[in-house]
């Protein structure tokens, strides 16, 4: 692996072909849906667009190179092939359990994600005793702050830094990669110098990790310090908690305060995932969804999903104190 022929592959290989799988499986997951509009009802179709067509792109697309060892469009067009093992002990395209592993990973991580976030919720809320010793009490802040926290925003900063150590070491670019150890080597020698992005990567991570410990010190300096904190994460909702304990688009600031930090509710159901709606959104046509399956759904087919008018991202309306 050490040869010129087969070195491990670079920051900039990597990436391109990252892109460039991403834009083939966007064509798959448009490609689906026109599928599944035709097959389904207009309900079950709008179900499956919302909850499903993410990982079951996943799942073909990776199923069908990588799964059974074959390189995808874009690690072809970059030149680089899957390995996993050290020295003599090398597998090229990695073992079989781990690219089954990845797939799985690929496809449903995020929903896994999900599911224990919930679960640490649910066990946070359900302690109603007294905190014990200092072990406990920060047990339960670390629970706290995976549980409490907005999902997405505890993912946008753990991604963040995975992106900030890839940059360093360009190796696994993608967390679910790390998880199984695949790396790649490339199969051709470089015909122009590739740019390095380890100064990037500093970068990325100092503004992280300052940001991490002006957050921890707004929290510390509070009244009550620690305690007072867990103690209102025990006992407020989680639309309500008002410390978001991480990164914001920009990645400086880890805490933030006011209306625009709480999940907005409605009493009324969202066709598309049938549960109160979060941040109510209005099309041009009059029908109100959740925001994000809205989003999802105009990224996907730019029309209405009840009645099939014409709609644009830019022309959705959001919709404050809807009840």
């Amino acid at each position: 692996m050490s040869s010129s022929l087969f070195a491990l592959a670079s920051a900039a290989e990597i990436i391109r072909s990252a892109e460039k799988d991403k834009e083939y499986r966007q064509q798959l997951k448009k490609s689906l849906s026109e599928v599944s509009s035709h097959i389904l009802s207009r309900r079950n179709h709008a179900i499956f667009v919302a909850k499903h067509l993410a990982g079951v792109t996943d799942l073909l697309y990776y199923g069908l190179t990588t799964v059974v060892g074959q390189q995808t469009p874009g690690e072809e067009y970059s030149e680089i092939v899957l390995f996993s093992g050290q020295q003599f002990r090398v597998h090229i395209q990695g073992s079989p359990v781990r690219r089954l592993m990845y797939c799985l990973i690929k496809a449903y991580g995020e929903g896994v994600w999900s599911f224990v976030c919930n679960k640490m919720l649910q066990r946070v809320r359900g302690r109603n005793r007294p905190l014990g010793g200092m072990a406990s009490r920060i047990g339960l802040y670390v629970l706290a702050l995976l549980a409490l926290t907005r999902q997405e925003e505890a993912k946008r900063f753990l991604s963040r830094f995975h992106l900030g150590i890839f940059y360093l070491y360009s190796t696994y670019y993608e967390l679910s990669k790390r998880l199984v150890s695949l790396r790649y080597f490339r199969v051709s020698k470089n015909r122009y110098p590739l740019p390095s992005y380890r100064v990037l990567g500093v970068v990325l991570l100092a503004q992280l990790l300052i940001g991490l410990f002006l957050s921890t010190y707004r929290i510390l300096s509070r009244k009550g310090g620690l305690h007072s904190f867990v103690q209102q994460s025990l006992g407020v909702e989680e639309d309500d908690f008002e410390e978001e304990w991480m990164a914001d688009e920009r990645g400086v600031s880890l805490s933030s305060s006011g209306d625009d930090s709480a999940e907005h509710k409605s009493r009324y159901a969202c066709a598309l995932c049938l549960n109160s709606m979060r941040h109510p959104t209005c099309t041009v046509c009059g029908h109100v969804f959740c925001w994000r399956c809205i989003a999802q759904w105009t990224a996907t087919k730019a029309e209405c999903p009840l009645c099939r008018q014409p709609i644009e991202m830019r022309s959705l309306v959001a919709l404050y104190h809807y009840e």
